[in-house]
């Protein structure tokens, strides 16, 4: 099990950004941009005098399984010590890899955070992690944010763990409403291309045509062809990669949906570099991740962290928020937790030449 601890305390933190409003489609993400980003953390964190620090308010535990969701991990951490620096108060994060979500890796790590007196926990695990956290011994005195999951995934919640996992079903729900009645649907070989393949049946939904896009071996061509796909509401639940060959194919092959929608699986700037604009021209976007403070942004984009397009980062962001308020009322998140669920808005977006813009 690997461990690791951030104590800081340090003076004020100084961003140069004026207030702005977030535009989607003017993102740049180039070499220079990115260089000077790293030279401007190197800076800031210069500042930063490293102390022996004990106070219950600022620990925070960082509980992540890195051979489950080993890539989620370092933007969890990133953004978690970015919005403490932009709180500019004095902080311990203490970070525990617990390696897998079997039971005995689970019942260590835990035991360690009880065992640290860390009262605040951000919890990385999937459900198959989070079956175990009922036998950790005095577990119920932690005040734990899950951002993976979901509430309405879990049988008989723990009273003291609050939820942060995406709302798929409400943001399917939305999206349903923009069909013209003919359904035709293409979804990932994938634990969640089957979960929103599931969630998009419910109510006995009528899809006429679906197809599983498998991880290799797909004859794009045929599979694009199929005339039933001219004229239908086309949901794509396939990750970004898979995506952007659906919609070049589409193109090539000259079928001509009616509109083709997705989750927030497809919202990202990688849509832009993947394709050509008249092959997502028709594609539509649900987008639940909400606009938050420009210096909060500013300060999480130095350390190399996205809370703009990437919801597991941003759905941590509202964790720490909630952890470090005392889950009182926020000044830079707008999202609600209601019932121990962090409440999602779904909104619609569509594709630009340059990037996204609400529908």
């Amino acid at each position: 099990m690997k461990h690791y601890s951030f104590i800081f305390i340090f003076s004020l933190l100084f961003i140069g950004c004026a207030p702005k409003t977030v535009d989607y489609s003017q993102k740049e993400y180039s070499q220079t941009y990115k260089q000077k980003q790293q030279e401007d953390a190197e800076r800031k964190m210069s500042q930063f005098e490293l102390f022996n620090i004990y106070e219950d308010q600022n620990r925070v535990a960082i509980v992540f399984p890195s051979k489950v969701v080993g890539k989620y991990a370092n933007g969890t951490i990133n953004t978690i010590i970015s919005y403490l620096l932009f709180k500019n108060e004095k902080f311990d994060v203490d970070v525990i890899d617990s390696s897998t979500e079997e039971y005995a890796s689970v019942y260590q790590a835990m035991n360690e955070v009880v065992d640290n007196r860390y009262s605040k926990v951000i919890l990385l695990f999937t459900e198959d992690g989070l079956q175990h956290l009922n036998d950790i011994q005095n577990i119920d005195k932690l005040d734990i944010f899950m951002p993976l999951i979901h509430k309405s995934s879990v049988i008989n919640p723990m009273p003291n763990i609050t939820f942060g996992g995406m709302d798929y079903e409400e943001q399917i729900q939305t999206l349903k409403t923009l069909s013209n009645g003919k359904n035709t649907h293409f979804y990932g070989e994938s634990v969640l291309g089957n979960t929103l393949r599931n969630i998009l049946l419910q109510d006995n939904f009528n899809v006429i045509s679906e197809r599983m896009i498998k991880p290799s071996g797909n004859n794009y061509k045929a599979i694009t062809s199929q005339e039933v796909l001219n004229d239908s509401t086309l949901f794509l639940n396939t990750s970004i990669i898979k995506t952007s060959i659906l919609l070049s194919q589409l193109t090539v092959q000259e079928a001509t949906p009616y509109v083709i929608l997705s989750t927030q699986l497809n919202f990202t700037p990688l849509i832009v570099s993947l394709t050509q604009y008249p092959d997502r021209k028709n594609f539509l976007i649900a987008n639940s991740i909400e606009q938050t403070s420009p210096i909060l942004e500013e300060t999480i984009n130095l350390l190399d962290a996205d809370v703009v397009y990437n919801w597991v980062n941003y759905s941590t962001l509202i964790g720490i928020d909630y952890l470090y308020n005392n889950k009182m009322t926020s000044s830079v998140i707008k999202n609600r937790i209601v019932d121990s669920q962090v409440q999602y808005r779904t909104t619609i977006y569509k594709n630009t030449p340059f990037g996204f813009k609400k529908q």
